[in-house]
């Protein structure tokens, strides 16, 4: 292991052995990078282990100063703290610092003849009540298009009536010349065959409805530390950290409502958590 020039094998070795977020700075005090783990201690020393020369842990190499950690209860904490992080404090080496985007979100629709496609628009934020219409989100155009198009050759699903073909004005489309396509473009396949595919196409994609009929709470323990979060219709309503006998908000910077709106990212943190675990 490689260990920069000004670290040391010993501070190294006294990091949090459990997990958390750590920030790496460089000499005057600028955030190079934020990262999670579920063992922080093993995670940073993993950055220093083989760092390449061009690598990103290369460059954040010839800078770093300094360590910060911080700590949570689990790895659900520990990933939420992170977006946090990385959307609040803006480090220098993590893409998603990088100056806000919009982001490419589709939703269902249906055309005049009642098939489903995605519409696709360029949005900075997904408003709750609307989030049930989301089929999915892209971080670009260019990666919408694949996705659509890729989606599209293994379900079978017409790209004309996908609003991605190449020859819109044509009556069939290209992969119905192909036999790729079962024919809705001609209004051959069946509506609701057409649909039904749709839907199966993109079930692992979109947002589910939320399926509880009210608040659910997700809590994480670890040695005296207590982490509560309480989730609403995908929202983050509250979250809060207790040691000992006290109790304070888990975001250090005291926001609350944070996630308060429909966060993608954290979408699909509580789906994974409350559906599939």
């Amino acid at each position: 292991m490689k260990i920069p020039e000004n670290l040391t094998r010993e501070k190294l070795e006294n990091l949090r052995q459990g997990p958390g977020v750590y920030h790496f700075y460089g000499s005057d005090d600028d955030l190079l990078y934020v990262g999670k783990s579920k063992n922080i201690h093993d995670r940073v020393r993993d950055h220093f282990t083989n760092p390449g020369e061009k690598s990103k842990t290369a460059k954040i190499f010839e800078h770093i100063d300094y360590i910060e950690t911080y700590p949570t209860a689990g790895d659900f904490g520990a990933q939420i703290l992170e977006l946090h992080h990385i959307k609040n404090k803006d480090p220098i080496y993590n893409k998603q610092s990088r100056k806000k985007k919009k982001m490419v979100v589709a939703r269902l629709r249906e055309d005049d003849d009642g098939y489903y496609f995605p519409e696709l628009n360029r949005e900075e934020e997904i408003k709750t009540e609307n989030a049930d219409e989301i089929l999915a989100v892209f971080k670009s155009p260019r990666q919408a298009k694949q996705k659509l198009t890729n989606l599209a050759e293994r379900h079978m699903l017409c790209p004309k009536r996908m609003q991605i073909s190449a020859r819109p004005n044509s009556r069939s489309c290209f992969q119905y010349q192909l036999g790729n396509c079962e024919g809705a473009c001609l209004n051959k396949e069946s509506v609701e065959s057409y649909n039904d595919s749709f839907q199966q196409a993109f079930q692992r994609y979109e947002v589910k409805t939320w399926p509880f009929s009210g608040k659910k709470v997700i809590k994480e323990e670890r040695e005296k530390r207590v982490d509560k979060f309480v989730i609403k219709n995908w929202c983050l309503i509250s979250a809060e950290t207790k040691l000992g006998d006290s109790k304070e908000n888990f975001f250090t910077d005291n926001r609350p409502d944070l996630f308060a709106n429909f966060n993608y990212d954290i979408y699909k943190l509580m789906a994974k958590k409350l559906l599939y675990e």
